[in-house]
């Protein structure tokens, strides 16, 4: 499901979003990049700090979290509330 509302972000536009699965809610809300700042580790791979670069790749191989712009969706945080009776 939440793949599916993070899809649903980039078409209409991102806003907290909540939805139950049984005895689970779960609240998603939106991570943009905010400022110019947080371009310094997420920013274009052309025009970041090579040692950044470099570093980023190594720490985190698998990561896609370079290439973005300020203001462009980077991901959500999710919590997870359980329902008791």
């Amino acid at each position: 499901r939440q793949t599916e509302i993070l899809a649903s972000w980039q078409k209409h536009g991102a806003k907290p979003t909540i939805y139950r699965e049984g005895s689970q809610i779960f609240t998603m809300h939106p991570i943009k990049i905010p400022m110019p700042m947080c371009l310094g580790c997420h920013g274009d791979e052309k025009t970041l700090d090579k040692k950044a670069v470099m570093e980023i790749k190594r720490l985190y191989p698998n990561d896609r979290a370079t290439g973005y712009k300020v203001g462009d969706l980077r991901g959500a945080f999710l919590t997870e509330t359980t329902l008791r009776d």
